[in-house]
C-alpha cells in the first residue's frame, strides 16, 4: 500500500510505485526465465546459456539453474529482491540511507549476515544499478575469492503482468588496478510474481 512504501527514501519509493508494486499482494516468490552469455573472465570466450529462477521470501531462498558448459554462477538474494521484487522490501531487514536524489544506500541483515549495496536510479526512477563490496570473485581454478567491487547494470525495462521489471542485466566485476568487464548478460524472457506450487496455491 501508500502507506507500506511511505517511510521509504523517495528515490526507493518512485521504483516501487513504476515497478507496479503498490497496489499488488505481498511478494512471496518469483519465476524469471533468461537467455544469455557467460564467461569466466575477460580473456576467456563468451557462452550461451538459457536459465530459470525461483526465489522464495518466506524463508528466503534461491533457486537458479542454468543450462551450459559452465556453472558457478552466484547472485546476492539482496540483487534479485531490488530488481525482480522490489515490493519484497518493504517487509526485509533492510537499514536505508539516502546520499542523493538518484542515489540510496541499503543493508540487508539475514541470519547473522549483513549485506551493503548502493542503488542508482534514473530520473524516470527505474533502478540502472546496483554496485556492492560485499561479494568476492571465484578464480577459475574455484580454491580461492578475492575482495573486487561488483555491479550490475540494467536497462530494456518492460511489462511483465501488473509487474514493469528490468529486461537486460549485466553481472560486471570491477578488479582493482585493472578495468572493469562483464561476465555475464541476461536477457528476460519471461517473469512472473507469487507462483503456485503443485497443489495450486501461492507459496
Amino acid at each position: 500500500t501508500e502507506a507500506d512504501v511511505a517511510p521509504l527514501p523517495p528515490a526507493l519509493r518512485r521504483y516501487l510505485i513504476l515497478n507496479g508494486a503498490v497496489g499488488q499482494p505481498r511478494v512471496r516468490n518469483f519465476h524469471a526465465a533468461f537467455s544469455g552469455r557467460i564467461r569466466g573472465g575477460p580473456e576467456t570466450p563468451w557462452m550461451s546459456f538459457v536459465g530459470e529462477q525461483y526465489n522464495f521470501f518466506e524463508p528466503p531462498a534461491r533457486f537458479f539453474a542454468l543450462d551450459a558448459r559452465m556453472s558457478g554462477l552466484s547472485v546476492t538474494l539482496f540483487n534479485d529482491m531490488c530488481v525482480f521484487a522490489p515490493g519484497a522490501l518493504v517487509d526485509a531487514n533492510v537499514l536505508w540511507r539516502e546520499l542523493d536524489a538518484s542515489r540510496i544506500e541499503g543493508t540487508l541483515t539475514h541470519a547473522g549476515t549483513s549485506v551493503r549495496a548502493v542503488l542508482i536510479f534514473g530520473p524516470a526512477g527505474e533502478l540502472l544499478d546496483f554496485v556492492s563490496d560485499d561479494r568476492g570473485a571465484l578464480s577459475a581454478d574455484g580454491m580461492s575469492i578475492t575482495a573486487m567491487r561488483w555491479s550490475t547494470p540494467l536497462g530494456a525495462y518492460r511489462t511483465f503482468g501488473p509487474h514493469r521489471v528490468s529486461a537486460r542485466g549485466t553481472g560486471r566485476w570491477h578488479p582493482a588496478g585493472a578495468e572493469a568487464y562483464d561476465y555475464i548478460e541476461l536477457d528476460l524472457r519471461d517473469f512472473r510474481v507469487n507462483v503456485p506450487d503443485g497443489s495450486g496455491r501461492s507459496r
